[in-house]
């Protein structure tokens, strides 16, 4: 198989000289299935290929070197180029060649295995990506000429019904080999030259400490109108568990979608979160984020926290700036049932608790025994604070925590025992102590 033979490959030479040509019988008793539907013409087709490794070796330069036209002139330079696109177009012609031999589309795992080390190397000397992707096309060409069900080359053009399948399963490996090829070159000279990545997060951050920015400029790094209206996400792993990257970016991409918006600006904020930013020319309805987040189900390990909407670069920072607040606050407390925090939700307490030292002793000032630890005082400060919210009716407070009348009446009195001191008309503070404590647990 391909992957066995690429993980040992140096050129075609040393993959190919072992290997007996395929033949019809070999690939109608060994596929199991055919799933492409091309049996008959790829097992036909595979009788016509000449012999390897040498026809692999000459196809895989004849499009080097047409790839390469006359845009390399130097002969020291054109050599150094046409090496590493040579040998990734010969691993892409063995591909097709074992992909007709068993009939097989291709698959990303295989197409890993010795092909990232020469296009890194490829990045190191400057090789440019189009060249890899104009060879692959022209070499594809050539193994679906060679391929011809006619058994004869120079009328294969003439077999365009026949030979379908044959130019498809070249397609979808000329595809692939693609796709993998400028996946790895991007990622390895994002990591060399810092790339529209980095300079991405440096924009970003640049207008989050009020920085002035190019608006030109800055639309085209982003990719984003900086003069929208902008919400801004935290996404976050729940402590202990791990989220892969890509799954923050596909929850961020849904979500974007849900909201009605482009895709979203998407900055990895570390191992375990993403910052994101989603923007409409105009304003969203009051109450529709909230709504539609109510109807989305993300993995299980992901939450969200949500700044408000506001507009311009200005808004791009307070939008952020708020849902950093917001998730604050979740993290500091417990995120409950619900997989986002919406910072309206939590300004007041956000604000409370901007310096935690200062809270955990305004906490213990003023609740007292009723700010200890433990599942008992906790469920009395909760029931306390709603109560005092609802205006001290025992009614919408027993409706609330779903809970008897009575046990709201009891549980009062015992967290005004705890507190050692009767809850006056100034109940302010003792409601602003309760609500930090929702969220520094135990004071902490």
């Amino acid at each position: 198989m391909f992957l066995n033979a690429v993980g040992r490959v140096g050129n075609a030479s040393d993959i190919l000289s072992s290997r007996t040509h395929p033949t019809k019988q070999g690939i109608s008793n060994k596929r199991c299935g055919d799933p492409l539907g091309m049996e008959t013409a790829i097992s036909v087709a595979v009788e016509n290929l000449p012999p390897a490794p040498a026809w692999v070796t000459e196809t895989a330069s004849r499009a080097t070197e047409q790839a390469l036209g006359e845009e390399c002139a130097a002969a020291d330079r054109r050599a150094a180029v046409a090496e590493p696109v040579r040998r990734i177009t010969e691993l892409y012609i063995i591909a097709v060649l074992d992909g007709l031999r068993v009939g097989a589309p291709p698959r990303s795992p295989e197409l890993a295995a010795g092909l990232s080390e020469i296009v890194c190397d490829a990045v190191r000397q400057k090789v440019p990506l189009y060249y890899f992707l104009r060879a692959l096309r022209i070499a594809q060409t050539s193994v679906v000429g060679y391929s011809a069900v006619s058994g004869s080359v120079t009328d294969y053009r003439r077999q365009t019904v026949r030979s379908g399948p044959v130019s498809d399963l070249a397609s979808a490996y000329t595809e692939s080999f693609s796709a993998r090829i400028a996946q790895v070159y991007v990622t390895e000279e994002d990591k060399r030259t810092g790339g529209l990545s980095v300079a991405r997060e440096r924009l970003v951050k640049d207008v989050i400490a009020e920085c002035p920015v190019d608006p030109a400029a800055a639309e085209w790094v982003l990719g984003l109108n900086l003069a929208h209206h902008h919400l801004a996400v935290v996404l976050q792993a729940l402590p202990g568990t791990k989220v892969p990257g890509e799954q923050f970016d596909r929850f961020a991409i849904e979500l974007a979608r849900a909201l009605g918006s482009h895709r979203p600006l998407i900055v990895p904020s570390g191992p375990a979160g993403v910052w994101i930013w989603i923007s409409w020319p105009q304003p969203p309805e009051d109450g529709f984020v909230t709504q539609v987040c109510r109807t989305l189900s993300p993995p299980p390990e992901i939450r969200a926290s949500m700044g408000p909407v506001a507009a311009g670069v200005t808004g791009f920072r307070r939008s952020h700036l708020g849902a950093q607040a917001a998730a604050r606050v979740a993290s500091a407390g417990e995120w409950g049932s619900s997989w986002f925090y919406d910072y309206a939700d939590v300004a007041v307490v956000s604000l409370l608790t901007s310096d935690p030292q200062q809270a955990r002793w305004f906490v213990e000032e003023t609740l007292g025994a009723l700010g200890q630890p433990g599942r008992r005082p906790a469920e009395l400060r909760e029931t306390l604070r709603v109560y005092l919210a609802f205006g001290r009716s025992r009614v919408r407070t027993a409706e609330r925590l779903h809970v008897a009348r009575n046990t709201v009446a009891y549980r009062v009195d015992k967290a005004v025992a705890l507190l050692g001191r009767q809850i006056s008309r100034d109940e302010l503070p003792v409601r602003l102590a309760l609500e930090i404590a929702r969220v520094l647990p135990n004071g902490a």
